[in-house]
C-alpha cells in the first residue's frame, strides 16, 4: 500500500499537465521579459527598428518641456558638426505601420523617427516600447504625445489630446507584462502554494488555484535597468510577496497595484539563471543584497537563503 501511495504522489508531483495545469514546454521568467512590450507594440500596429538613429533637428522647433528633459539627461542633444541652431537628436525608426490600427490612426507612418515620448527624450528602443505600452494600457486618460521626425516635413508633434501626461521618475520601473505561473522548487520538486498568508510547498491534495501566482514583469522607462525584474502576487488572495527586515511575507498590494515600482521596492526581485542550469532561476530581492527566496526545509515556509543554494532554484511554468 505504501508503494502505491509513493507512485501516486510521484505521478502528481511530475510535470504532467494534470498537475501543473501548464504547457509541457518549460517557459521561464526570462523568456517573457522582452516579449511583453514588443507584442503590445505589434498589436497597436507598428514595428520598431532595433537600432538607435540620429537626426538633425532645428533647435527652435523642439518643445520646451522636451528640451528641459534633455538638458537634465546624459547628453541626448549634440551640436557637434551642426550648423548654428541645429541639434542632433537620438530616435527610434518605425520600420512599418499597419493600416486601420491605433498607430496609424494616431498619425504614425513608415520611416517616422520617434525622438520623444511624453516629453522624455528617447534613449533606447526598450524605453519607447515600455512607455507607449504603459501610457496606452495603464494611464488614466491615456495621454500620448510624440515628437516625430518625418523625412518630408522635419519635426512634427503628434498628440491625442488626453488630459494625463504620464511622467515617471528615472528611478522607477514600469510593469510591462503579467504571466499566470507556477513556481516549482528544484530541490524538493514541489510547487509553491499559499496557506494562512504563508508560502509553503504543495502536496498532492493542494487545489490548483492555491499554486497559481501572477508574475509581473518590469522594465525601466528611462535608460536601462540592467537586469530582469519581477514582482510576484498570489492569484487567489491577491497578496504580494514582499521582503523586509530579512523576512519574506505576503502582504497588501503596493500603491497603484504595482503599475510602477521604485528600484529599491520591497516587492521587486531580480531574476538570475542558476549556477547549475539556465532552466533554473533564482529570484533575488533588490533590498536584500546577496539573498534569494527559497525553501529551507520541506515543511518550512519561504525564506531568504544564499542564491547558490539549490533550495533557491525554481522552474517557472506558465498557464
Amino acid at each position: 500500500m505504501a508503494s502505491v501511495r509513493k507512485l501516486w504522489r510521484r505521478f502528481f508531483n511530475s510535470n504532467s499537465s494534470l498537475d501543473s495545469g501548464c504547457y509541457d514546454v518549460h517557459c521561464g521568467i526570462q523568456s517573457f521579459i522582452q516579449s511583453g512590450t514588443s507584442n503590445f507594440i505589434s498589436k497597436i500596429g507598428m514595428q520598431l527598428d532595433e537600432e538607435i538613429v540620429q537626426v538633425r533637428v532645428k533647435k527652435e522647433l523642439i518643445s520646451r518641456d522636451s528640451a528641459s528633459s534633455s538638458d537634465e539627461s546624459d547628453g541626448n542633444d549634440s551640436t557637434d558638426n551642426c550648423d548654428e541652431g541645429v541639434v542632433i537628436r537620438k530616435g527610434v525608426k518605425i520600420s512599418g505601420v499597419n493600416g486601420e490600427t491605433f498607430a496609424h490612426g494616431f498619425g504614425l507612418r513608415d520611416d517616422d523617427i520617434i525622438i520623444s515620448v511624453n516629453n522624455k527624450p528617447v534613449k533606447s528602443v526598450a524605453m519607447v516600447a515600455s512607455m507607449v505600452h504603459g501610457i496606452i494600457k495603464y494611464s488614466k486618460n491615456s495621454r500620448l504625445r510624440m515628437e516625430i521626425h518625418r523625412k518630408e516635413r522635419g519635426l512634427i508633434v503628434l498628440d491625442n489630446g488626453g488630459d494625463d501626461v504620464c511622467a515617471w521618475d528615472d528611478d522607477e520601473l514600469i510593469c510591462i507584462d503579467n504571466t499566470r505561473s507556477k513556481l516549482k522548487n528544484v530541490r524538493y520538486k514541489k510547487y509553491l502554494r499559499e496557506t494562512s498568508s504563508k508560502i509553503v510547498l504543495s502536496n498532492f491534495k493542494t487545489p490548483p488555484e492555491d499554486k497559481l501566482f501572477i508574475i509581473k514583469h518590469y522594465a525601466k522607462v528611462v535608460g536601462s535597468a540592467g537586469g530582469k525584474f519581477v514582482a510576484v502576487k498570489h492569484n487567489k488572495t491577491n497578496k504580494w510577496l514582499q521582503t523586509e527586515n530579512g523576512t519574506v511575507t505576503l502582504g497588501p498590494a503596493p500603491p497603484g497595484d504595482g503599475h510602477t515600482l521604485p528600484t529599491d521596492s520591497k516587492y521587486l526581485m531580480e531574476v538570475f539563471p542558476s549556477s547549475v542550469s539556465d532552466s533554473y532561476e533564482t529570484l533575488q530581492p533588490v533590498n536584500e543584497n546577496g539573498k534569494a527566496i527559497g525553501i529551507a526545509t520541506r515543511k518550512g515556509s519561504l525564506t531568504l537563503l544564499p542564491p547558490a543554494n539549490r533550495k533557491t532554484f525554481f522552474q517557472i511554468f506558465t498557464s
